[in-house]
């Protein structure tokens, strides 16, 4: 619990706007996200208990100080360390370190590059094979590759992909935030395609941001002959469009998905999509999960419709909107989305989570729904969740008169407690 709680406290430290305001005005406390830490300090049970999870994840954080290399990587690192981050933020001298252990971590399952990472260590853009010290990097690499089944690539080019998969025989998982951003320009993606196409150990693969043209390259005729038979989880984040490769894409994968997540912009094409089919829609015999994201409900049941013939059992909607006030569509939040979604699912499911990124009074109309949408599912004997949850703070009075004075401030404050109790 203490670990999953520090890495919470540093995933909202970095990405939570609102937890930054609130953890300004905190003093200073060098324990902030080191729960895990503490706890390893209490005596030699505890640390005996703790140290194999502390290590688990290592972060190229630091990892230039000595103490690193001599002390931490024989004691933890052979018997610990599962997964690896070579960060964005971190200076190159940190990033060589870690790289040069890496052979010593005998259960090293997944490894994080970031862009600046590849650069500076291996040159991951360049087309040629580099020399002098990032040759030997590159070859380090190549050596504890096998051993690694989980690789995720931030913000990689075409270039890096072509060189560094090849190294990868026995990978399950690949995670890519695809960058374009190439100083070619535009890149040729048909190299992409044939290596990624003969990863034929994948079971699941994520792409995010700027996919669309190498979507197309997939769902055409250059990734033929497809060789994924173990894919069972695909992941497609960022998307502008649901269109026709899109779905020529996710069809591939018919008889194996189990596991399908989708985040677009524009959902409406769609409907083109089921409209101009001359076939049956595919029935997707094994998707279990299915998790879509996209500007409003309309989008969302338009997706939605192409996987009715499935026996889904979990699925999980976000209407991502835009972030103003109220909600981003035309009208506030209702249970029409919910009863398209039993409409189009009448037999398999059993749970449903609903995402609406909403503010201020969009919560409070939502809240006040909660009662009809928990009718309609419980009807179905389906176990539903709410998003963003009922939070009291919401609804608690706000006081914009005189202050007073500091006995009729504190006995408000006292008011607040028993409100939230």
């Amino acid at each position: 619990m203490a670990r999953d709680q520090d890495a919470t406290y540093k995933w909202r430290e970095n990405c939570d706007e609102d937890f930054q305001a609130a953890a300004a005005s905190w003093s200073e406390n060098e324990w902030h996200g080191k729960s895990a830490q503490a706890l390893a300090l209490v005596d030699r049970a505890w640390n005996s208990v703790v140290m194999p999870l502390v290590f688990e994840t290592i972060e190229s954080t630091g990892c230039r100080d000595k103490v690193f290399g001599f002390h931490l990587v024989p004691k933890y690192g052979v018997r610990f360390v599962k997964r690896v981050i070579f960060g964005h933020d971190d200076q190159e001298e940190d990033w060589q370190s870690l790289l040069g252990a890496l052979h010593s971590f005998a259960n090293l399952e997944h490894a994080t590059f970031s862009y600046d990472a590849g650069v500076a260590l291996f040159e991951a853009e360049a087309k040629a094979e580099p020399e002098g010290d990032q040759a030997m990097f590159r070859e380090a690499l190549r050596r504890v590759a096998p051993s690694i089944r989980s690789l995720q690539l931030r913000y990689m080019g075409a270039h890096a992909i072509v060189w560094m998969i090849p190294s990868f025989t026995n990978l399950r998982r690949l995670e890519w935030t695809v960058s374009e951003d190439e100083p070619e320009g535009i890149p040729d993606l048909r190299p992409v395609v044939y290596t990624l196409a003969h990863c034929s150990t994948l079971e699941h693969l994520s792409l995010g941001e700027d996919v669309e043209s190498l979507l197309a390259h997939l769902a055409g005729e250059d990734a033929e002959p497809f060789s994924w038979p173990s894919l069972r989880s695909l992941e497609l984040k960022d998307i502008t469009f649901f269109d026709m490769d899109l779905w020529k894409l996710i069809q591939r994968f018919e008889e194996s998905l189990e596991v399908l997540s989708i985040g677009v912009a524009q959902g409406y094409l769609a409907e083109e999509i089921v409209k101009k089919s001359q076939t049956p829609l595919p029935a997707f015999s094994n998707l279990r999960r299915l998790q879509v994201k996209a500007s409003s409900p309309f989008n969302i049941s338009r997706i939605l419709q192409l996987f009715s013939l499935s026996p889904l059992r979990h699925l999980v909607v976000s209407v991502a909107g835009n972030g103003i006030e109220s909600s981003s569509w035309s009208s506030p939040p209702s249970t029409a989305l919910l009863e398209n979604i039993l409409r189009l699912f009448p037999t398999h499911l059993q749970s449903i989570h609903l995402k609406f990124h909403l503010r201020n009074t969009g919560i409070h109309h939502l809240h006040a729904l909660a009662p009809a949408f928990t009718s309609l599912a419980s009807a179905r004997n389906i176990s539903l969740s709410l998003d963003p949850s009922y939070d009291v703070f919401f609804h608690r009075q706000k006081h914009d008169a005189d202050p007073g004075t500091r006995r009729e401030r504190t006995n408000r404050r006292c008011d607040g407690v028993d409100e939230v109790l």
